[in-house]
């Protein structure tokens, strides 16, 4: 998967709010780590969880495929940095499902049981 430079969200992000014209870029070689960055500095950590989560497989309701114009999203997770002790963690129920072909994006909430902070280990 490659996450293209420039994201549009297709609607607000739950808890956030609106992020247009976001820019992303790769925080890391191997091109699992990103961030995405709005024009009022608001910015999310992104990771494709192929790597961490191999179980990871949610189904994207048909209706959020249909407005991405595509049947097979990339998907990526908002990663919290953590502190303390506890360790950075990935949202597994509210993915961001991308058209990778025109950069439009969705944070979809799953009506799964995936959990809110599944530990990066």
């Amino acid at each position: 998967m490659t996450l293209p430079t420039a994201l549009n969200f297709l609607a607000p992000l739950p808890g956030i709010g609106p992020m247009t014209g976001v820019t992303v870029e790769p925080l890391d070689e191997s091109g699992m780590l990103f961030a995405a960055r709005d024009d009022h500095d608001r910015r999310l950590f992104l990771l494709d969880p192929a790597p961490y989560f191999a179980d990871y497989t949610p189904e994207i309701p048909g209706e959020s495929l249909t407005e991405l114009g595509t049947q097979r999203p990339d998907l990526y997770v908002i990663v919290t940095p953590g502190s303390g002790v506890d360790g950075p963690s990935a949202n597994l129920l509210a993915p961001i499902a991308v058209n990778p072909a025109h950069g439009q994006a969705l944070q979809i909430i799953l009506g799964e049981e995936w959990p809110v902070r599944a530990p990066l280990s």
